[in-house]
């Protein structure tokens, strides 16, 4: 008897301790509190009254700053705003922005606002405004000469491409301090001949070197060849042929660096290599993107667009993880980069 007993208490025992942790309260979702808005902002009457103008983008700053740039479908100004959400001042940058910024990279460094503009009354050339963002004031001007309002802030400097007189491309360096202009990096314009693509350069910043760029050039006797340079120290820290895109007609595009990697596409494959010495750690084949915004690295993975879906890939070993056909993300205007889905 007492060998029957003890089998029936343990499981007793695990019945009643299964009831216990099973014994919740299920709170059916319809039953819990709706979300509720803690304030809302009217901008009724307060903005441009015009129906040729539309807002296009929105930036917070240092979490108090609302930084609002409203564009023209069809003339040539934006006007940018600036919301203090702590005092509840909306007030405007009194200097019109000539250009549409939605071609314009719009940078933030502390408290200041970096945009390239272009020229065309009042402004009697291009340049690079600093603007204070708590004042909304110009802080001071800086002139350049550009075709290309696109800009990369990397360390305490601005770098932008210009097309030279020469059949040269240089990349010009701006102090944003000093309001020094200098070419950091200058090469041929033969090596963009037969791209399908525009080239995209990037930049990092290096303990190592300072501010640095790779980008992809053309050997004279044929193939494409990965170039890291020091624009710190003015020179150049390797370059290596990209053995693993072969003579194929699909020729890279882009590069990306980051996390001590550089990425390196063209619109059906991807390679990987190391920052430091340019040694290939990896490629893949992708259906990749057709255009060079189509790309990027965000945290452990890198995704790309191509015209038919997005998919997401591991950076460290360039497996794809997921793919979705691009119609079944749901709404997706003006989110050209779909950063919104993956934060």
């Amino acid at each position: 008897m007492k060998r029957h007993i003890f089998p029936l208490l343990f499981m007793f025992f695990l019945f009643t301790v299964f009831s216990c942790l099973n014994d919740k309260t299920v709170v059916n979702p319809q039953e819990l509190p709706a979300p509720e808005f803690t304030d809302t902002l009217d901008l009724s009457g307060l903005l441009t009254d015009s129906d040729q103008l539309f807002f296009y983008s929105l930036k917070l700053v240092n979490g108090r700053y609302l930084l609002i740039f409203e564009a023209g479908a069809s003339i040539g100004y934006s006007n940018i705003y600036r919301y203090d959400l702590e005092n509840q001042q909306l007030i405007k940058l009194d200097d019109l922005t000539w250009g549409d910024l939605r071609s314009s990279t719009i940078s933030i460094k502390g408290d200041e606002l970096i945009l390239m503009r272009r020229a065309g009354a009042p402004l009697p050339q291009h340049e690079v405004a600093i603007i204070g963002i708590p004042e909304l004031e110009i802080r001071s001007r800086i002139p350049i000469e550009t075709t290309n309002y696109e800009h990369k802030l990397t360390g305490s400097n601005l770098y932008f491409k210009q097309y030279g007189a020469s059949a040269t491309i240089n990349l010009r360096e701006v102090d944003p301090e000093s309001g020094e202009v200098r070419t950091a990096y200058q090469m041929s314009r033969e090596y963009e001949k037969d791209f399908d693509l525009k080239i995209e350069w990037d930049f990092f910043t290096s303990e190592d070197y300072g501010n640095a760029v790779v980008t992809l050039d053309r050997f004279p006797e044929g193939g494409i060849q990965l170039i890291n340079f020091s624009l710190t120290e003015s020179a150049e820290i390797w370059r290596n042929p990209l053995v693993e895109f072969g003579e194929s007609d699909l020729k890279p595009y882009k590069v990306i660096a980051g996390d001590d990697r550089v990425y390196i596409f063209s619109k059906d494959k991807m390679s990987c290599r190391d920052l430091s010495t340019g040694a290939l750690l990896w490629s893949e084949y992708t259906q990749a993107a057709q255009d060079e915004h189509n790309a990027w690295l965000q945290g452990d993975k890198v995704f790309i667009v191509s015209d038919e879906k997005i998919a997401a890939y591991s950076a460290v070993d360039g497996v794809q993880i997921w793919s979705k056909p691009k119609f079944q993300l749901g709404p997706v205007a003006n989110l050209e980069r779909y950063e919104d889905y993956f934060l």
